[in-house]
């Protein structure tokens, strides 16, 4: 893992994305955990997992802010999930399960 240090407004609005992704999906809202990695005290650095849309997603990097953490698997997640996002749009939700299940997502 490398350690980032950029600002939260550098990765600003993937969590918004993400919780915009849930409610117009209808789905359970994100749900946040940070990971501490082995660091000194007045140095700490972080992870994040994101559970969202029956998936878990991991941020690959570390970072010396929680926030920024939290960002990056915001981005993660929505990256795992764009394939599913697209299908809703394309499809609509009709056809939505069927075509999950066809393309080995379910």
């Amino acid at each position: 893992f490398s350690l980032i240090l950029l600002d939260p407004p550098q990765l600003a609005m993937y969590k918004n994305h993400l919780l915009e992704y849930t409610k117009k999906s209808s789905i359970p809202l994100p749900v946040y955990e940070k990971i501490n990695e082995e660091g000194v005290p007045h140095e700490p650095r972080f992870r994040s997992t994101v559970q969202v849309d029956g998936a878990s997603y991991t941020s690959h990097d570390v970072f010396s802010q929680r926030k920024a953490a939290e960002q990056d698997v915001a981005r993660v997640a929505l990256n795992g999930i764009t394939p599913k996002i697209l299908l809703r749009e394309v499809c609509g939700m009709h056809d939505f399960t069927f075509q999950l299940t066809k393309l080995g997502f379910i």
